[in-house]
């Protein structure tokens, strides 16, 4: 069956049921909208309602997904947030201190215990890596506290300022009772300068059990000018008991625009190598005793003068090397004997 509608002067427009209906009834909406919005189910189906579909609106705004992967690249400001890259040791903390770990980008700290000692390490699930500290410590105060916190450089963030951000993570522990663990973000106050800081907004999130492992999610809306110095974003596990030997993990950390926190981001190694290797990258150099000195040039562009540390020595003895206008090393002085060692050069916040 066909209903007609002829117009007001000429021509008509037809509504047209299938050959064979199946009994349906289309419920048409009450008013007529507003100007360039479409006509959709509402919650319940055969009922139509008016929505506004564009690039901003809130319906594509609420998509987490793309063919169950990523929604976009690039939407992840962290780096290293599936702590694939580990390029120094383990790293030994004590209390009241903190410390860049083994998977890089990543401060470790415990605070505010009686005692404490732990290791931040790498460590392997079966299908991801993640970040963790094996913690031994005493004292039931309530404000100690495990923490893992990424610095983050301004040039990468400094458009999230007066925006909406959602930060997520999945974190575990086996501290033998419930945490209630917490997701912090503070502003530098002075650019790339972490040495004072500002706290912005922070959420105690829900228990995490003993041996649970458990994704969380924070979004919080950022000040105008927030995020113009950088941005430090913090993952705190509150422990008012002591604990011997216990571990604590974080893994696939994401912190990107928007309110709704979309499927983690998987960059490919060596891309997230790069990135890493702009804060802290580790070179092969040979010192002579005599005769030539050779120039190496670093592999990534260190964000600043970076810091130049002799961390092995394979053969040789005598000799340093130096940094060269942030563009590589040279050595400083001549061996004493031939030395090929290996270095680090940390540009980190």
């Amino acid at each position: 069956m066909t209903l007609r509608i002829n117009g007001s002067t000429s021509g008509y427009a037809e509504i047209d049921s299938p050959a064979v209906g199946g009994n349906n009834t289309i419920v048409l909406p009450s008013g007529n909208g507003s100007a360039n919005q479409l006509l959709k189910n509402g919650a319940t189906a055969g009922t139509l309602e008016y929505a506004s579909v564009t690039a901003s609106g809130s319906e594509l705004g609420t998509v987490t997904s793309i063919n169950n992967g990523p929604l976009a690249g690039m939407r992840n400001r962290i780096i290293n947030g599936g702590m694939q890259i580990a390029q120094r040791g383990a790293i030994s903390l004590s209390n009241n201190s903190g410390a860049y770990g083994q998977c890089d980008r990543w401060l470790a700290g415990l605070y505010n215990f009686a005692t404490a000692t732990g290791t931040s390490r790498q460590a392997g699930l079966v299908n991801s890596r993640v970040a963790e500290i094996q913690a031994t410590t005493t004292g039931t105060n309530a404000s100690q506290v495990i923490v893992f916190q990424q610095r983050i450089e301004a040039a990468n963030v400094f458009d999230l300022s007066g925006k909406t951000i959602t930060m997520s993570a999945t974190l575990y522990h086996d501290a033998g009772f419930s945490i209630a663990p917490a997701f912090n973000v503070y502003k530098p106050n002075a650019l790339d300068n972490y040495s004072a800081t500002t706290f912005i907004a922070g959420s105690v999130l829900p228990s995490l059990p003993s041996l649970g492992r458990v994704r969380y999610t924070f979004t919080t809306t950022l000040g105008a000018t927030d995020a113009n110095n950088g941005l430090a974003v913090e993952i705190a596990f509150p422990i008012n008991a002591p604990i011997t030997d216990k571990y604590f993990q974080i893994s696939e950390v994401q912190v990107e625009p928007g309110p709704i926190a979309t499927q983690f981001e998987r960059r490919p190694i060596g891309m997230e190598l790069s990135l890493c290797q702009r804060y802290y990258q580790i070179g092969v150099y040979s010192i002579p005793a005599t005769g030539y000195v050779p120039f190496n040039t670093y592999v990534t562009t260190p964000r600043a003068t970076p810091a130049i540390t002799i961390i092995e020595t394979y053969t040789g003895s005598g000799g340093t090397v130096a940094d060269v206008g942030g563009r590589g090393v040279v050595a400083a002085t001549y061996a004493t004997a031939d030395r090929r060692l290996a270095y680090s050069a940390s540009a980190e916040l």
